[in-house]
């Protein structure tokens, strides 16, 4: 599919894909092992399953770290055209937090923090397709 003309930001189709591709995984990922941790044979100790999947939800965070990367010209662009500014600071602030965060849980000691910070991460990364569906709705206006 090629860009129509005046719309600088908008994104290649293949690189689109591929981006939600990897933001979909990273999703499922968390929602899984989320819904693995509530199982009560989890709570206390965890599982080898649930340590498989925070493996591969880490290594699409990795690979989302790289998406977002590749995002540079779309949101220079995006940023000087005025459009979609609303939702796509609202998408990077989310990203930021639960960079952040899911950095905090893997290095943070204590249990409060650990507490706290996985709630922020959970809500957070569980609301963050809401965030997404918005920003491509509002950008294609």
């Amino acid at each position: 599919m090629r860009k129509k003309p005046g719309s600088l930001a908008t994104l290649h189709a293949g690189h689109r894909r591929l981006i939600h591709l990897i933001l979909a995984a990273l999703w499922l990922t968390g929602v899984l092992w989320l819904g693995l941790s509530w199982l009560p044979e989890n709570r206390n100790f965890g599982s080898p399953s649930m340590t498989m999947v925070m493996k591969i939800h880490g290594a699409f965070a990795m690979l989302t770290l790289v998406a977002l990367g590749s995002m540079g010209v779309h949101i220079k662009q995006g940023w000087g055209m005025n459009k979609n500014r609303l939702f796509g600071c609202l998408l990077l602030g989310a990203f930021l937090i639960l960079g952040m965060t899911g950095w905090g849980l893997y290095y943070l000691g204590s249990d409060f923090s650990r507490h706290w910070t996985s709630l922020v991460h959970g809500v957070l990364g569980l609301l963050l397709p809401i965030v997404l569906v918005a920003h491509v709705l509002v950008g294609r206006k």
